[in-house]
This record gives C-alpha cells, structure tokens and sequence, in this order.
C-alpha cells in the first residue's frame, strides 16, 4: 500500500491529485492480508480517495486496450499500471520479519522507519521495534546515501 499513499502524496503536491484516480486492485476479499491491519487500516485507502478493487483475479492484461481482465471477464480501464508480485514468502523461504531484521543489524545494518508513514500511522519510535534506529525522511535518506559502500533496502 506504500506505493498508492505515496502516489497520492506525489500527485497532491503537484497540485493535481484530484485528476487522478488511484486503484488497488487485489484478489484478497480486502486491502490487507492480515485480520489485525485490516481492522487498524481499512479506512486509509478511502481517507486517501485511493479506490479498492477486491475479489478481482487478473487472467490477463490487455495493453492495446489498456484494460485489467479477470477470469470472470470483468475489465478495469487503465492508464498505468504498476503490478506488484503475491507475496511468496513461505515458497522462498524468506524469513520472518523479525528474523530478517535480526540478520540485518547483526550485519552491520541500520534499519530506519520512513516519517511519511510513521506520520500517517501516529507512530513514534515507541511504537516500533528495537532494531529501528530513527524514524527519517526522504531527504534524510538521501544525505545519507551518498557515501562508498552504501547498499539501501526497500521492504
């Protein structure tokens, strides 16, 4: 969902947020996959005027005419379409968050929280786990980043 609030974000600085129309479309019955986000967060999409799309599987894209179909040929038109791949954690023996996060400060790593969504969400550094060193900026970041042997992880 980060990329849909940061769309909206980057379209209402430029002043034209409100000629766009933003859609999660999502196979799963609604924007989050697990029970306790979905209580804390459905509302966001909606707040955000960020249309969600449930119960819709994609069976193909049709990019001539620019159009989402689904096996049950529904279409949704289109002008960009940005695709995010199911969430194979278990099948790619990805770790867990917490495990993952262990293996990132035990590695020298630094993991920082972004303020945009900390803002959003209400959170403070109370609220988030040990390993986040600080919660920072875009700008942080990138006068961060500028340095030899910088590696930066988006997750």
């Amino acid at each position: 969902m980060s990329l849909f609030f940061s769309a909206d974000a980057f379209f209402t600085e430029l002043g034209i947020r409100e000629k766009v129309d933003i859609s999660y479309v999502t196979p799963m019955p609604g924007a989050f996959t697990k029970p306790v986000a979905t209580k804390m967060l459905s509302e966001l999409p909606a707040e955000n005027n960020i249309e969600v799309i449930r119960d819709f599987y994609i069976e193909r894209v049709d990019n001539d005419a620019k159009k989402l179909i689904s096996y049950d040929e529904k279409e949704i038109d289109f002008d960009v379409l940005t695709v995010v791949p199911v969430n194979m954690g278990d099948e790619m023996e990805v770790p867990p968050v917490d495990e993952f996060l262990d293996m990132i400060t035990a590695g020298g790593g630094e993991v920082y929280a972004c303020k945009m969504a900390a803002d959003m969400f209400k959170l403070s550094m109370d609220d988030l786990c040990e390993h986040v060193k600080d919660i920072i900026t875009v700008g942080d970041l990138y006068a961060m980043s500028g340095g030899e042997g910088t590696q930066i992880i988006f997750t």
